[in-house]
């Protein structure tokens, strides 16, 4: 009966780590014309990771993001995300095919996926997101 339950509570573990550890998509809404494009974040409730997308002209894209203090965020970025009292911040940058450079700030809660952000591009082009 022990070892039964140790399985059971072994499995219900495992599935609970592979949903917090698989990668979390968004659509990336752009300010001035509406079109969307496609980002995913490979590991959303890690400290730090990779993300990957495709702009709407097809342009891949590829970076990274970490995770640091909300007022340090919004420093490093001039995407202009509110955070709760309990949000933890991150910032992404993504290098794009077009030569498109993205800035991001990401908001989540602690060991969750991302739940919004913001991103600015070199040329003052303006992104939303909502996960």
């Amino acid at each position: 009966m022990k070892t039964t339950v140790l399985c059971a509570l072994l499995a219900g573990a495992s599935l609970l780590m592979a949903g917090c550890m698989s990668p979390q998509q968004t659509r990336l809404y752009n300010m001035k014309d509406g079109s969307t494009s496609e980002l995913v974040v490979d590991t959303p409730s890690a400290s730090a990771g990779s993300v990957s997308g495709k702009l709407s002209t097809g342009a891949a894209c590829h970076g990274s993001f970490s995770t640091l203090d909300p007022a340090n965020a919004q420093k490093l970025s001039s995407a202009e995300v509110m955070f709760t009292d309990n949000a933890v911040a991150s910032v992404a940058v993504l290098s794009c095919d077009s030569g498109t450079v993205l800035r991001c700030t990401l908001a989540r809660r602690s060991g969750e996926g991302f739940s919004y952000g913001q991103c600015r591009d070199q040329l003052g082009g303006e992104y939303s997101m909502v996960f």
